[in-house]
């Protein structure tokens, strides 16, 4: 399975988890591996990042950038489907 079927799935179930439409379309095909998402705006970014990191183990930018609060995801070559699926379960505990 290559990273883009991953990052695709990925980047639309976080998308369905938080109830927030994507920033960009992916009909075009246009990333691969490397996508960045929204989160609610009343997200507290410090907190999420500390939380996800010491429950979880896993490093994952959290931006906020221009009002807007982001998940930036790069689902590397050494990442497996469980990685993903950790976030996934993660993030729908915490947000």
């Amino acid at each position: 399975m290559t990273a883009t079927v991953p990052a695709r799935e990925t980047h639309q179930r976080i998308c369905d988890l938080t109830g927030l439409a994507p920033l960009h379309s992916d009909a075009d095909g246009w990333f691969r591996q490397l996508f960045t998402a929204p989160l609610k705006a009343d997200t507290d970014l410090v907190a999420l990042k500390e939380r996800i990191y010491n429950e979880y183990r896993i490093e994952v930018p959290l931006i906020d950038w221009n009002g807007y609060k982001l998940i930036r995801v790069s689902i590397q070559g050494y990442n497996s489907q469980k990685d993903v699926d950790a976030l996934l379960s993660a993030l729908r505990k915490l947000l």
